[in-house]
């Protein structure tokens, strides 16, 4: 069975409460700016194309169901304040602090 975001939370601070959940916003837009490519580069520079294979794999991340999860610390810590874990594809990513 998966965890959920919260219980993978949980697990990374124990003792700690979620407050709320939310959806990480998609980190999607258009490019303000665009370069040449490789092999317009080559052409202009008089360099022989190459045999490696050319481009980027989309990040991992892209698809990826991210939340952020609001935790909460233990009453007896309650001067530490409350942190953030950001959760991805079943894992916790980030913490906050």
């Amino acid at each position: 069975m998966t965890e959920t975001p919260r219980q993978i939370a949980k697990r990374v601070l124990p003792g700690w409460k979620v407050v709320k959940t939310s959806k990480a916003p998609k980190a999607v837009g258009r490019a303000d700016v665009s370069t040449p490519s490789l092999n317009a580069l080559r052409k202009a520079y008089g360099l022989e194309p190459t045999k490696i294979k050319e481009g980027f794999a989309s990040a991992s991340a892209a698809d990826a169901d991210t939340e952020f999860v609001v935790m909460e610390p233990p009453s007896d810590d309650d001067h530490v304040g409350r942190k953030v874990v950001v959760v991805s594809n079943g894992k916790a990513v980030a913490v906050q602090g």
